[in-house]
Parts: structure tokens; sequence; C-alpha cells
């Protein structure tokens, strides 16, 4: 896998329309001076075309492999905490990672307290949860548990009980295992 900004730039110098920004930089990866010194670096060289998604980080192999420190659940969940805050003050956008429906009903309890908070209507910020279902022969379950037994029930949310609609969708099949993998991106609708 590349190194995401590294990757960027590279785009930023082939075009000249694209917005540049990675869905999600985990917070534990990068110094926040660097990480700001990185993106405004971006942002510049192309022209104010870059974005900084930022999150809280939540794969462990991946710190391994690159030799960063992954902080205990107890860090990471105030760091999310403080995320969330920082996004109902500055942010256009959320993104959170899909836990299931009661951590994510919790997340969005924190993340509407927040808003309260600052004065600032949620339905300002555009809230998206990316999702993982993989299927084989046998069907599957999703991240939160919800059985799955083909790949329409899957595309379509199956018994979803959440305030999300879809907004696109990725899928991926591996021949020799016979599994599917399907990267779903959700849409909050605050109406429900």
């Amino acid at each position: 896998m590349l190194e995401g900004y590294s990757a960027l730039a590279y785009a930023a110098a082939l075009t000249k329309r694209i917005e540049l920004g990675t869905l999600v930089t985990g917070a534990t990866y990068r110094h926040p001076g660097l990480l700001a010194k990185t993106v405004t670096t971006l942002d510049v060289v192309s022209g104010g075309r870059a974005w900084l998604g930022i999150g809280t980080a939540w794969n462990e192999g991946e710190h391994r492999g690159l030799g960063v420190p992954y902080p205990p659940v107890s860090e990471r969940f105030e760091r999310l905490v403080e995320t969330l805050r920082l996004v109902a003050t500055y942010a256009d956008a959320c993104n959170l990672f899909d836990a299931g429906p009661e951590a994510m009903t919790g997340r969005l309890d924190i993340f509407r307290r927040h808003c309260d908070d600052v004065g600032r209507n949620p339905r300002e910020i555009e809230v998206t949860a990316l999702s993982r279902l993989t299927l084989g022969p046998a069907g599957g379950t999703s991240v939160s548990g919800e059985p799955f037994t083909t790949v329409d029930e899957a595309a379509t949310g199956g018994s979803r009980r959440w305030d999300w609609t879809t907004s696109s969708s990725r899928w991926a099949t591996t021949p020799t295992t016979r599994h599917t993998s399907m990267w779903q991106r959700w849409s909050v609708n605050w109406d429900r």
C-alpha cells in the first residue's frame, strides 16, 4: 500500500481539478505539527485542493508493522471524543468506522452533544461511516454482527436498523477463497 500523502502529492502534480485527501488519517501515526505541515504543503502545491480527514486510528497490525506505538483503548477513546469535539467546532465532514449499532448510536450522541455545546447544527456537517462486509459461499456477517446471505442483501443494507443511507459501495472478490468483501460508505439521515 502506498503512503497516502506522497501519492496525493504525485496526483496533485498530474491533475488540476480533483480534491486531494485521505478519508481518514490516524492521529497516532504522525506528530500533529508534522501532519499539519504535510497537509498544508499539499494544499499550497495543489492550489488549494487538499483537505484533511483525521481520526483516532484502529489498525494495530499496521501500527506494529510501521513501528508506531499503538495506544490502549482508553487513550484512543479519549482521542475519539476530542476528535468529535473538534469536528463539531471546525469540520465540514466526519467519517466514523462502523462498529455496530450500539457503538454508532453512542458516537452520534457524543457528536450531537458536542455540536450543541458549540451551538452548531449537526446537519451542517456531512457524517458518513465505512462498513466492511465479507461474504463467502455460505453468506457472511457485517462488522455489527448482522447476517447476510446474498450480495444483493448486503448491498441494500439487509436489516440495518440505523439512520443511514448508502452513498457508495466497492466490491472486491478473492478468487481463491471465493469470498467477496464490500466497503460501503453510509451517510447519516438526520431526519429519521
